[in-house]
């Protein structure tokens, strides 16, 4: 039984919270039928070999029966094999404590991981908070030292969070976070040190995209405005001209739906779009735009824009 991929998985699991943990003759029918039962999908098996920590593993094998019976009622519409992961989910969720389960909802805001400072900003969680989560492999805590929640967790996650005006307190924090984590890479650009923020924001871009959308849609203008000029930085280096053009002309469009066109969020959105566009050879709209933006810097005597 242990010359199984799966199994083998089981087992390093198992280790991280009963590291005496052995598949024995007693134990292996059952650690089988654990296997079996998700479908030898890694993340419910990292899940379910967590709860050794609190249950004997024939007890293990009945709330995953249990579970996925009653899943199975409820979810026809779902793959066979995301119920029984939703299964072993839910009761790793009944597991948790409840400051555990809040930080986990709170965490699931994130997009491709996040690093610990990020996280005890956002959603004040602590190192202890986020190693309890990856000792009940919630989480993931990646060689690097980011952490990550699985996709389908998250999904989990967001499913469960049924209060609208907390979930947009913490979102509104993240778009905070990242237009500040943005804002502080500004002077790396056209330096010998442009390298390190392009390769920053890389590694960040998914929840640098998911706060950006958020701001928008929140009209969160103060904080989209301290981060375009780096974005329109970074587009540029990585000669990531279409998505720099797409991002600043659908901000523009959309202060110009809210007739939100005379402040300098605005104009600094079109000018950027218009800085991008110059490199494609759309002179025509490039001066329309730069010197409408212009004029407006002028007038209030901005000599950083001028």
């Amino acid at each position: 039984l242990q010359t199984y991929p799966a199994t083998e998985l089981f087992l390093q699991s198992a280790h991280r919270v009963m590291p005496n943990f052995e598949i024995d003759n007693e134990n292996a029918e059952d650690v089988a039928r654990v296997v079996r039962l998700v479908q030898g999908f890694p993340l419910g098996i990292e899940l379910a070999a967590a709860w050794l920590e609190m249950l004997p593993i024939e007890e293990i094998v009945q709330e995953i029966e249990n579970s996925f019976d009653f899943l199975e009622t409820d979810l026809r519409d779902v793959p066979e094999r995301h119920r029984s992961i939703r299964a072993v989910f839910e009761y790793s969720w009944n597991l948790m404590t409840p400051e555990e389960q809040a930080i986990f909802l709170e965490l699931s805001v994130f997009q491709g991981g996040f690093e610990r400072e990020a996280a005890q900003q956002v959603t004040g969680a602590s190192l202890r908070n986020l190693t309890a989560l990856v000792n009940k492999s919630l989480l993931i805590r990646m060689p690097s030292g980011r952490y990550q929640a699985h996709k389908l967790l998250q999904q989990y996650a967001l499913e469960r969070w049924d209060d609208d005006e907390a979930q947009m307190s913490v979102a509104g924090k993240h778009a905070h976070y990242y237009g500040l984590y943005m804002k502080k890479l500004e002077p790396l650009y056209n330096s010998p040190k442009e390298q390190v923020a392009v390769e920053a924001m890389e590694t960040e871009l998914e929840n640098i995209r998911a706060s950006w959308d958020l701001a928008v849609e929140k009209q969160l203008w103060v904080e989209l405005d301290a981060s375009i000029h780096t974005l329109m930085l970074f587009f540029q280096a990585r000669s990531m001209l279409t998505d720099g053009i797409t991002l600043f002309r659908e901000l523009g469009n959309r202060l110009e739906q809210d007739k939100s066109t005379d402040n300098a969020c605005y104009h600094r959105a079109r000018l950027r779009q218009a800085w991008l566009m110059s490199r494609l050879g759309n002179y025509n709209e490039v001066y329309a735009l730069a010197n409408a933006s212009y004029q407006y810097f002028l007038k209030y005597d901005n000599a950083d824009e001028i």
